[in-house]
């Protein structure tokens, strides 16, 4: 099973996503930045680093939130998500087509990718967001 990282990064009541390039796998869809661990690193080394090839910044991961699994697609996927905070910096757009900060009630869910969309649910159901999407 291959495993891959993701961030989720809120700031100001909205939620980081990239929509992935066309010529991709899943391309056009929508997810939390991040992607796959070399065999040399830990999740952790390896998000920083795919979120500095990605966007262009340095991260800081704050919390574990877990892991969701995708077994029925080859070669399998072991999606570990962490919470990451990032500098008001600008994004860079390297391996994405678009940068987008939505709020949690309003989160795009049929252009989310299925495991991306799990996550969603998941901030969702255990982050109690206000009526104006500040946490």
């Amino acid at each position: 099973m291959e495993k891959v990282t993701a961030a989720v990064v809120e700031r100001n009541g909205l939620v980081l996503l990239a929509r992935r390039r066309k010529n991709k796998k899943g391309g056009g869809k929508l997810e939390f930045p991040g992607g796959k661990i070399w065999p040399e690193e830990t999740p952790e080394e390896g998000l920083r680093r795919e979120l500095r090839e990605e966007l262009g910044v340095e991260a800081e991961i704050r919390e574990f939130l877990g892991t969701w699994k995708r077994p029925e697609i080859e070669p399998g996927i072991e999606l570990l998500v962490y919470r990451v905070h990032i500098p008001e910096t600008p994004l860079a757009l390297r391996d994405h087509e678009e940068i987008l900060w939505v709020s949690p009630q309003n989160f795009p869910w049929s252009e989310l990718l299925p495991l991306d969309s799990e996550v969603a649910r998941f901030l969702c159901e255990k982050t109690s967001y206000g009526k104006d999407g500040e946490k």
